[in-house]
């Protein structure tokens, strides 16, 4: 039985992608690395003075962008049999998981409670989403797990 998991990653914590090899890595076929890029937080007008928001706002998707991208050479590096894709998004965490779930079509999705996207940024909300409107089974872990 092959398999296609998706996993959130924030660009720090690895647990989902790790816990997707552990359990299931025999029967992984298809592995897609969900990046939710959080938004900035406002700045003051005095502070824009000093720098340029949307140049912040780049430098800070590149940076996503290019801790997915090593995520992915890493998994494609350790596990040269499991095709590893990366997904970047914007806005909200638990809608953007549920319109990739639908696009992507998963077996199974893998969520990290100890994740940035659900602890600092709405976690309770875009949990709520996911929780609740995937069509899907979701191996939660949570830290320590």
């Amino acid at each position: 039985m092959n398999l296609r998991i998706l996993v959130n990653y924030d660009g720090q914590s690895d647990d989902c992608i790790k816990a997707a090899f552990i359990y299931f890595g025999d029967r992984l076929n298809d592995l897609y690395i969900h990046t939710a890029v959080p938004h900035l937080p406002y700045c003051s007008a005095l502070e824009t003075f000093f720098y340029d928001p949307s140049y912040a706002e780049e430098k800070y998707q590149e940076y996503y962008q290019q801790k997915s991208s090593d995520k992915q050479k890493e998994c494609a590096m350790n596990y040269p049999k499991v095709s590893v894709e990366t997904i970047l998004s914007r806005g909200s965490y638990g809608l953007n998981i549920l319109s990739t779930c639908k696009e992507k079509d998963p077996d199974l999705l893998i969520l990290c409670r100890s994740n940035k996207s659900f602890n600092m940024f709405g976690s309770g909300d875009d949990w709520g989403i996911v929780r609740t409107r995937c069509y899907k089974p979701i191996l939660e872990l949570k830290k320590g797990d």
